[in-house]
């Protein structure tokens, strides 16, 4: 299994999230990551996805910019997302969208 994960560089269009067949590299899901309040696509320098593996899960580490109109609007904060490793859909009750403010990279 190969997994790619990254920013597509568009404000307000999500992170993308591919799991691969090796060494075909076929894709078997291809998802978007997205945050309610967390804008992934708007960040500083270190936007570096960070992904833990599991049997039966993958968790992303991501951050990003608060979204216009709620209530961090324009301050830097981290999410956890996490993702069926079969099907590739968020489990929501296992990540989170705000960790904390700014990027847990930069404490």
């Amino acid at each position: 299994v190969a997994l790619i994960s990254g920013r597509t560089n568009t404000w307000m269009v999500p992170h993308v999230f591919v799991k691969m067949e090796v060494p075909s590299l076929a894709v078997v899901w291809a998802k978007p990551i997205e945050s309610p309040l967390i804008g992934l696509e708007k960040w500083t320098p270190d936007n570096t996805d960070s992904i833990a593996v599991s049997d039966h899960r993958y968790m992303l580490h991501s951050a990003g910019v608060c979204r216009d109109g709620k209530w961090c609007q324009g301050h830097q904060g981290d999410i956890t997302q996490v993702l069926n490793a079969t099907t590739g859909e968020q489990i929501a009750s296992e990540g989170k969208d705000w960790v904390a403010s700014h990027s847990c990279k930069q404490m």
